[in-house]
Protein backbone atom coordinates (compact mmCIF):
# COMPACT_ATOMS: atom_id res chain seq x y z
CA UNK A 1 0.00 0.00 0.00
CA UNK A 2 1.35 3.42 -0.93
CA UNK A 3 0.98 6.77 0.77
CA UNK A 4 -1.22 7.91 -2.11
CA UNK A 5 -3.61 4.99 -1.52
CA UNK A 6 -3.76 5.83 2.19
CA UNK A 7 -4.57 9.47 1.42
CA UNK A 8 -7.13 8.45 -1.20
CA UNK A 9 -8.93 6.13 1.21
CA UNK A 10 -8.95 8.88 3.85
CA UNK A 11 -10.47 11.34 1.40
CA UNK A 12 -13.35 8.97 0.68
CA UNK A 13 -14.41 8.81 4.33
CA UNK A 14 -17.44 10.64 5.64
CA UNK A 15 -17.46 14.32 6.49
CA UNK A 16 -16.54 15.01 10.12
CA UNK A 17 -19.56 15.84 12.21
CA UNK A 18 -17.77 18.71 13.94
CA UNK A 19 -17.22 20.53 10.62
CA UNK A 20 -20.09 19.63 8.27
CA UNK A 21 -19.10 22.33 5.76
CA UNK A 22 -15.64 20.78 5.29
CA UNK A 23 -14.84 17.49 3.60
CA UNK A 24 -11.84 15.27 4.24
CA UNK A 25 -10.75 15.89 0.67
CA UNK A 26 -10.65 19.64 1.16
CA UNK A 27 -8.77 19.28 4.45
CA UNK A 28 -6.17 16.98 2.91
CA UNK A 29 -5.85 19.19 -0.20
CA UNK A 30 -5.41 22.30 1.93
CA UNK A 31 -2.81 20.70 4.20
CA UNK A 32 -0.90 19.17 1.31
CA UNK A 33 -0.76 22.48 -0.57
CA UNK A 34 0.44 24.33 2.54
CA UNK A 35 3.11 21.71 3.26
CA UNK A 36 4.29 21.43 -0.36
CA UNK A 37 4.49 25.21 -0.72
CA UNK A 38 6.62 25.54 2.40
CA UNK A 39 9.01 22.80 1.23
CA UNK A 40 9.27 24.20 -2.31
CA UNK A 41 9.99 27.69 -0.94
CA UNK A 42 12.75 26.41 1.38
CA UNK A 43 14.39 24.16 -1.22
CA UNK A 44 14.52 25.93 -4.60
CA UNK A 45 16.63 23.16 -6.15
CA UNK A 46 13.66 20.80 -6.20
CA UNK A 47 12.73 20.35 -9.84
CA UNK A 48 9.12 21.40 -10.28
CA UNK A 49 6.66 19.57 -12.45
CA UNK A 50 3.73 21.48 -13.91
CA UNK A 51 1.55 20.50 -10.93
CA UNK A 52 4.21 21.44 -8.35
CA UNK A 53 4.75 24.78 -10.09
CA UNK A 54 1.01 25.48 -9.77
CA UNK A 55 1.12 24.58 -6.08
CA UNK A 56 4.21 26.74 -5.45
CA UNK A 57 2.90 29.86 -7.20
CA UNK A 58 -0.57 30.12 -5.72
CA UNK A 59 -1.53 33.70 -4.99
CA UNK A 60 -5.10 33.25 -3.86
CA UNK A 61 -6.15 32.23 -0.37
CA UNK A 62 -6.85 28.55 0.16
CA UNK A 63 -10.53 27.73 0.57
CA UNK A 64 -11.61 24.54 2.34
CA UNK A 65 -14.93 24.13 0.54
CA UNK A 66 -14.71 21.23 -1.97
CA UNK A 67 -17.29 22.87 -4.21
CA UNK A 68 -15.24 26.06 -4.34
CA UNK A 69 -11.52 25.19 -4.24
CA UNK A 70 -10.36 28.62 -5.32
CA UNK A 71 -6.63 28.82 -5.78
CA UNK A 72 -6.03 25.11 -5.31
CA UNK A 73 -5.05 23.27 -8.51
CA UNK A 74 -6.46 20.08 -6.98
CA UNK A 75 -10.02 19.85 -8.22
CA UNK A 76 -10.57 16.16 -7.45
CA UNK A 77 -8.98 13.10 -5.92
CA UNK A 78 -7.07 12.27 -9.12
CA UNK A 79 -5.42 15.72 -9.09
CA UNK A 80 -4.48 15.24 -5.45
CA UNK A 81 -2.99 11.80 -6.19
CA UNK A 82 -1.00 13.23 -9.09
CA UNK A 83 0.31 16.11 -6.97
CA UNK A 84 1.37 13.83 -4.13
CA UNK A 85 3.07 11.46 -6.60
CA UNK A 86 4.92 14.40 -8.16
CA UNK A 87 5.97 15.64 -4.74
CA UNK A 88 7.26 12.33 -3.34
CA UNK A 89 9.09 11.57 -6.60
CA UNK A 90 10.58 15.04 -6.99
CA UNK A 91 14.15 15.27 -8.20
CA UNK A 92 16.75 17.91 -7.54
CA UNK A 93 18.29 20.20 -10.11
CA UNK A 94 21.76 18.98 -11.01
CA UNK A 95 24.60 21.35 -10.11
CA UNK A 96 27.33 18.90 -11.14
CA UNK A 97 27.85 17.65 -14.68
CA UNK A 98 30.46 15.19 -15.88
CA UNK A 99 31.73 14.72 -19.41
CA UNK A 100 33.84 11.64 -20.15
CA UNK A 101 35.92 12.36 -23.24
CA UNK A 102 37.41 9.74 -25.59
CA UNK A 103 38.88 9.59 -29.10
CA UNK A 104 35.50 9.26 -30.76
CA UNK A 105 33.99 12.17 -28.82
CA UNK A 106 33.22 14.62 -31.62
CA UNK A 107 32.89 18.39 -31.73
CA UNK A 108 29.11 17.99 -32.04
CA UNK A 109 29.04 15.81 -28.92
CA UNK A 110 31.01 18.41 -26.98
CA UNK A 111 28.83 21.23 -28.30
CA UNK A 112 25.65 19.38 -27.21
CA UNK A 113 27.07 18.65 -23.76
CA UNK A 114 28.25 22.21 -23.18
CA UNK A 115 24.98 23.67 -24.49
CA UNK A 116 23.04 21.46 -22.05
CA UNK A 117 25.22 22.58 -19.14
CA UNK A 118 24.99 26.25 -20.12
CA UNK A 119 21.20 26.01 -20.43
CA UNK A 120 20.96 24.42 -16.96
CA UNK A 121 23.23 27.11 -15.49
CA UNK A 122 21.21 29.93 -17.07
CA UNK A 123 17.98 28.53 -15.62
CA UNK A 124 19.48 28.61 -12.12
CA UNK A 125 20.57 32.24 -12.31
CA UNK A 126 23.62 33.85 -10.74
CA UNK A 127 23.07 32.67 -7.17
CA UNK A 128 24.36 29.12 -7.71
CA UNK A 129 27.48 27.67 -9.26
CA UNK A 130 27.31 24.86 -11.78
CA UNK A 131 30.37 22.61 -11.94
CA UNK A 132 31.38 20.73 -15.09
CA UNK A 133 34.04 18.04 -14.79
CA UNK A 134 35.68 16.99 -18.04
CA UNK A 135 37.61 13.74 -17.70
CA UNK A 136 40.17 12.37 -20.16
CA UNK A 137 40.07 15.50 -22.33
CA UNK A 138 43.69 14.94 -23.40
CA UNK A 139 42.58 11.82 -25.32
CA UNK A 140 39.92 13.60 -27.34
CA UNK A 141 40.05 14.89 -30.88
CA UNK A 142 38.59 18.27 -29.95
CA UNK A 143 41.49 19.86 -28.07
CA UNK A 144 41.03 23.11 -30.00
CA UNK A 145 37.46 23.49 -28.74
CA UNK A 146 38.54 22.68 -25.19
CA UNK A 147 41.28 25.32 -25.41
CA UNK A 148 38.66 27.81 -26.56
CA UNK A 149 36.51 27.01 -23.53
CA UNK A 150 39.23 26.90 -20.86
CA UNK A 151 41.74 29.49 -22.08
CA UNK A 152 39.72 31.89 -24.20
CA UNK A 153 36.55 31.61 -22.08
CA UNK A 154 34.42 31.49 -25.21
CA UNK A 155 32.49 28.88 -27.13
CA UNK A 156 31.56 29.35 -30.78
Amino acid sequence: ITIVEIVASGCEEVVPETQPETTYFSQVAHRFVAFARSVLERFPLIRRTHMLEQVATLNQPLILDQDNLQGIPLRDLNDLKAAINDFVRAQFVNLYHSILMHQKYSADDLRKSVDTIVKAANELGDELTVVAFIDEFNTSSVLGMLKEIFVDHSFD
